[in-house]
């Protein structure tokens, strides 16, 4: 399972469960369009 959220600041999240962990990172980047298919290109690559 992984996903992206985006916190209450605008601010992108990563969301992974790894061998039954959950993990929470920042990306530290704005949710705008651009960045919002940043992050979601980088989760395709986690996810492999």
């Amino acid at each position: 399972m992984a996903n992206i959220r985006i916190r209450p600041n605008n601010i992108i999240q990563y969301d992974l469960c790894v061998f039954g962990k959950r993990f929470r990172e920042t990306s530290g980047l704005r949710a705008t369009p651009a960045n919002i298919k940043r992050a979601k290109a980088v989760l395709k690559k986690i996810k492999c």
